[in-house]
């Protein structure tokens, strides 16, 4: 358990230290859970773009959790920083880190013109080796850790990027089923 659970504690550090060159103090509104998500590019504050966050609890559909799972979970969303300004990120999981059949995660992110900083980015290769090609859009990386919003362990991790946003489908678990996180990973990566 203390094994599963390090990793999480070295990821959530980082994922918060990140947070804290954010200058954002207004909350974003919620969007309804059924909304569908946009890449269009929005203005900042400095004249540049970058790309709208799609919801991550949409780009996953419950096939692909069963297919990863075993059992179907519900969606339960995490990080919704989409704030006026600073890096932008959202998160959603499927389970539980401590449910025998694992956790689901999915990370989006853009990253901030203004710094530069990109959270997916950040905590994918702040964690460990860089992976190696999947094909998933066209530059998927697998990687052999877990790597999700405020945590993560053991497991693997795909990360993409596709129409100017980063992409990170996790799963947290000692037995994952790599041709199910795949096709998990390109069931998401169409819809980006």
């Amino acid at each position: 358990m203390f094994r599963r659970l390090l990793p999480v504690c070295v990821v959530t550090i980082a994922f918060a230290l990140g947070a804290c060159g954010s200058t954002s103090t207004a909350p974003s509104a919620a969007k309804p859970s059924g909304s569908t998500s946009s890449t269009s590019p929005t203005s900042n504050s400095s004249g540049g773009t970058s790309a709208s966050i799609p919801d991550p609890c949409t780009l996953l559909n419950a096939s692909d959790i069963t297919a990863i799972l075993g059992v179907g979970k519900p969606a339960t969303p995490g990080v919704d920083q989409t704030g006026a300004s600073g890096p932008k990120a959202r998160s959603c999981t499927w389970g539980s880190l401590l449910d025998d059949t694992g956790m689901v995660s999915v990370l989006v992110a853009t990253t901030d013109p203004e710094t530069g900083t990109n959270y997916a980015d950040t905590l994918v290769n702040g964690s460990g080796a860089a992976g190696t090609p999947v094909d998933v859009a066209s530059d998927g990386k697998i990687v052999d850790r877990a790597v999700v919003a405020g945590g993560g362990g053991v497991g693997k991790s795909i990360i993409f990027h596709k129409n100017r946003i980063t992409v990170v489908v996790a799963v947290v678990k000692s037995a994952v089923d790599q041709n199910a996180l795949v096709a998990a990973s390109q069931s998401a990566a169409a819809k980006v």
